[in-house]
């Protein structure tokens, strides 16, 4: 009997269409985003009357992605070069800066991890933090800390929305109506 594999998530650069499979879930995952509400006084009112004015995009501010080269090797069943464990990290790396030269905007990011979130962002920061070498140096165990914010270019999210799909965004997922 052999042991299923969990489903993980994905990043796809949707500028260049590669896509990359989470190394691993995270172990934890923070999400959300902050409201802007104006408050009027009205004069005679005991309290102030509270007027909606934005919602900030959703974002993701940090997801640690542990990257372990022995792990890879087990998966794969084969040892693993330096550049397939520098892989992912330099995925991350690629989408803080645009495409091609043909471009100004940073990549957009769909981000893909099944019954949690499906949102186009772009990344916002990139860390990497090593936490075992080997004797030559070369990182064999990393963590990828990764933000994000979401980037919507389209209609406005209404509350009705987001109390039905949640992070399920857009046109990528298929509806019934």
């Amino acid at each position: 009997m052999t042991a299923q594999r969990v489903t993980r998530g994905t990043l796809t650069n949707l500028d260049s269409g590669e896509t990359k499979e989470f190394p691993s879930n995270p172990s934890t995952f923070q999400d959300g985003v902050e409201v802007a509400w104006q408050d009027h006084v009205v004069l005679g009112l005991s309290h102030p009357v509270s007027q909606y004015v934005a919602t900030g995009a959703y974002g993701v501010p940090s997801v640690k992605f542990r990257v372990d080269a022995f792990k890879m090797a087990r998966e794969l069943g084969r040892a693993v070069a330096p550049a397939d464990v520098a892989d992912f990290y330099n995925f991350a790396l690629s989408l803080t800066v645009p495409w091609d030269e043909f471009r100004s905007s940073p990549p957009k990011v769909l981000f893909v991890w099944p019954h949690v979130a499906i949102v186009t962002m772009v990344v916002r920061s990139v860390k990497r933090d090593i936490i075992k070498q080997a004797a030559d140096g070369v990182p064999l165990i990393y963590d990828v800390d990764i933000a994000f914010t979401e980037k919507r270019e389209d209609e406005r999210l209404a509350g009705v929305r987001v109390r039905l799909y949640g992070t399920d965004r857009g046109e990528y997922t298929e509806r019934s109506a």
